[in-house]
């Protein structure tokens, strides 16, 4: 999963590089491995769960995208596990030669439908209502979890980068130098 920092991601990838049996290239790994194996284990609960209740909120004559419409909502609770905003998320309507789809972000909600429709509207309220739901649920804790293993590595990065900044910066050693 990559950070959502550049320079951590940039450190992360010079470790990888220059460092990779350094200790903290190992406890790097460690972590990326358990956040990994975390996710792993919960996004395929989570995404059925969210079919589930795609399903249950739209009928099937609403010519909604099924898997645009769950993965969009998984991408939102990762985002606000993640303390990201979802309200600059525009609703697009993209023009084809079949009529128009309806997007979020990236992510296709719609089959194509006649220009005008009214179904536009009505999918993209249902949407709106489901990221609200799925947002406020037990959900975001646990991939909150899952992707603080992440966050924990970030910090003990520029934590060590910081102290080796200091160390070529500073010469010598003195009492209150960190080891």
């Amino acid at each position: 999963m990559p950070l959502r920092d550049r320079r951590t991601q940039m450190l992360v990838d010079g470790l990888r590089e220059h460092m990779p049996k350094s200790p903290l290239g190992q406890a790097w790994r460690d972590w990326e491995n358990r956040a990994s194996q975390l996710l792993e284990d919960i996004a395929p609960k989570m995404k059925s769960e969210l079919r589930k209740r795609v399903d249950n909120a739209l009928p099937p004559s609403a010519c909604a995208y099924g898997k645009g419409f769950v993965e969009s909502l998984w991408f939102a609770v990762t985002a606000v596990a993640r303390s990201v905003s979802l309200t600059d998320i525009p609703y697009p309507a993209e023009k084809t030669e079949k009529g128009q789809n309806l997007l979020w972000g990236t992510y296709r909600l719609s089959m194509p439908l006649p220009d005008g429709s009214q179904r536009l509207d009505s999918l993209k309220q249902q949407h709106k209502r489901l990221l609200r739901e799925v947002t406020a649920q037990e959900w975001v804790p646990k991939v909150r979890d899952a992707l603080s293993g992440w966050g924990k590595a970030r910090d003990s990065i520029q934590e060590e980068i910081a102290i080796s900044l200091l160390r070529h910066v500073v010469p010598g050693r003195r009492k209150l130098c960190p080891q």
